[in-house]
């Protein structure tokens, strides 16, 4: 994955490269449409620990691994065609889909992603507007959201990586 640092956002664009994100507004709506999946439901990651799993409309899904404490330690962000991930030693990064959108219902692994995607920026933002307006999982969602909210600032109020933040 493509480390996002900052507001330092390069833009790559490639032939063929998929069509332009969704609006903010649109992601908004997606964000409101999460719901949690019971999480009794589902298994623990032998590496990562307890998950739990946020599913909405637009193929977008959030995935949060909890630590012992049950604190978040590493996240990832389905959107469609491309991924946001997040931990508090990495900071964020971004990836795009092989072969287009992803499938819904599970951990995308690296040998499904691509490094980078044809515009971070748009990425942080969208993932921004799409957690900000979720009805569910804030408590888990806040040190996300000031990572992404660092990174929307600009290079000149981030700093990345901030353990917890």
């Amino acid at each position: 994955m493509r480390q996002v640092r900052g507001g330092a956002h390069r833009v790559r664009r490639k032939a063929g490269a998929m069509s332009a994100l969704p609006s903010r507004a649109r992601f908004e709506v997606f964000g409101r449409s999460l719901r949690e999946i019971d999480p009794r439901t589902l298994a623990a990651d032998p590496e990562d620990g307890p998950v739990r799993w946020f599913l909405g409309e637009g193929g977008c899904e959030v995935f949060v691994w909890l630590d012992a404490g049950g604190a978040a330690h590493h996240a990832q962000l389905v959107l469609g065609q491309v991924t946001l991930e997040w931990s508090p030693q990495r900071g964020l990064s971004t990836s795009s889909f092989v072969g287009g959108g992803s499938m819904l219902g599970g951990r995308h692994d690296g040998y499904l992603l691509r490094d980078g995607t044809r515009d971070e920026g748009g990425v942080v933002a969208a993932a921004h507007s799409f957690l900000q307006a979720s009805p569910v999982g804030m408590d888990l969602f806040a040190p996300i959201l000031a990572s992404l909210g660092r990174a929307l600032a600009g290079p000149d109020k981030a700093t990345s990586p901030v353990p917890g933040a």
